[in-house]
């Protein structure tokens, strides 16, 4: 399989199934005992930073990803500079929200102030990962990945045992620890760049990738309409039926973190085709498979863990992990597009499907409830994939038309 390193497989597959073990394993504790009301509230608070986040910069990511790529070390420090000042402003933007939003829901108000301020520093934890991910260091990526969970769950460990259930102590606790780990990894690889190289241009890009990704952070709304149109208990349910689901996105991370390096380091729509073409029938097989196994066996494992509070969730899970199981692999064709800079690609890309995804939300959640956020999934998921793959189809035979004799 080419570069395809399966050595290196093998240790991220290991790491991410330790990874997922924990993760879901912090969630069935969750589940368990926190109250479900308390665990609701604290999911509104997290979707409520994550779409600030998305409009912080978020689309810096792609330029570190490629400044990684590219031995670029230079860039990094204007796009510390950059995503600094946003996170500033997103602190701003979340005290407002709370003082405005929340004002009738003073737990969930006091809660995200408390969020606001360590947003600047919790933001970071964009910073590291693509850049790790940009420069192939795969093993240290993993290894801090799964150091920063770690953490998580001794966190979860004391809240138990003390029985600290509040708002306010879960927010500080979950936020502050992730702000501190990501600040400690970032002084700890500032000083190991090794060039001060700069293209202005990647940076940009990144800029652009933002002002084209604005409109994703519709997709994190679902929690805030099911809350709005439904109950605070139902957008618990609801997050217990996305953890699974979820895996599978963890699965897709690991193939990659392995073949973003190569993917953004290719010169060319062929060139990043060429690496992609011998591994992509296996990956299809392979989400196809996970896709029927975990439609079948989930509403059996869903009640065993998460306790009988929970058994409702348990026919959301099943299609939602089929929702996101089998169009998996086309986003690797999205990647190699995005990869070359299309910049038209990532504007259509990042306006057609949050718009989509949030239109649907809106149409089926006050009609059908939750089975309406999981359809909207499902139909969206099904889009985003066709579009992938006829939008690869077209750019690469228009690669191919104007350079009919070039060489990957």
């Amino acid at each position: 399989m080419g570069s395809f390193s399966w050595q290196t497989f093998g240790y991220l597959s290991v790491t991410q199934l330790i990874l997922t073990i924990l993760g879901i394993g912090s969630s069935v504790i969750w589940a368990r005992y926190i109250p479900k009301e308390t665990y609701g509230q604290y999911q509104i608070i997290s979707s409520t930073v994550d779409i600030v986040a998305g409009f912080c910069l978020a689309g810096l990511g792609h330029s570190i990803i490629l400044s990684s790529a590219k031995n670029l070390y230079g860039n990094f420090r204007s796009i510390l500079g950059l995503k600094f000042i946003a996170n500033i402003l997103g602190m701003f933007a979340l005290l407002a929200t709370a003082h405005l939003a929340f004002s009738d829901q003073p737990q969930i108000s006091h809660a995200l102030v408390l969020a606001a301020f360590i947003f600047p520093i919790y933001e970071l934890q964009k910073i590291w990962p693509p850049w790790l991910n940009g420069a192939n260091r795969l093993r240290l990526l993993s290894n801090l990945k799964m150091f920063r969970r770690l953490l998580l769950v001794g966190i979860i460990g004391l809240l138990i045992f003390f029985e600290a259930f509040d708002l306010n102590v879960l927010v500080i606790s979950f936020f502050g620890t992730t702000a501190l780990f990501s600040l400690i990894v970032i002084i700890s690889l500032y000083p190991k760049f090794h060039n001060t190289k700069k293209d202005s241009e990647i940076v940009k890009y990144g800029i652009h990738a933002t002002a084209a990704s604005l409109l994703g952070t519709l997709i994190l709304s679902d929690k805030l309409i099911i809350h709005h149109h439904l109950s605070i208990e139902d957008v618990s349910i609801y997050t217990i039926a996305l953890i699974f689901p979820s895996q599978i996105k963890s699965l897709n991370a690991i193939f990659k973190q392995m073949m973003v390096p190569h993917i953004s380091a290719a010169a060319s729509i062929e060139a990043g085709w060429a690496y992609l073409k011998p591994k992509f029938a296996i990956l299809v097989g392979l989400f196809l498979c996970l896709g029927i196994v975990g439609f079948t066996i989930l509403p059996t494992i869903i009640p065993l863990l998460f306790s009988e509070k929970y058994t409702v969730s348990a026919p959301y899970t099943r299609w939602l992990w089929l929702a996101l199981s089998i169009p998996a692999p086309a986003v690797y064709l999205g990647n190699i597009i995005i990869a070359q800079q299309k910049k038209t690609f990532l504007y259509l890309n990042s306006t057609y499907y949050p718009v989509l995804l949030f239109s649907l939300y809106l149409l089926l959640i006050p009609k059908h409830g939750l089975w309406g956020a999981v359809g909207a999934q499902f139909i969206a998921s099904l889009v985003l994939a066709i579009v992938y793959v006829v939008a690869f189809i077209w750019y690469l035979r228009k690669e191919r038309n104007i350079n009919p004799n070039g060489t990957p």
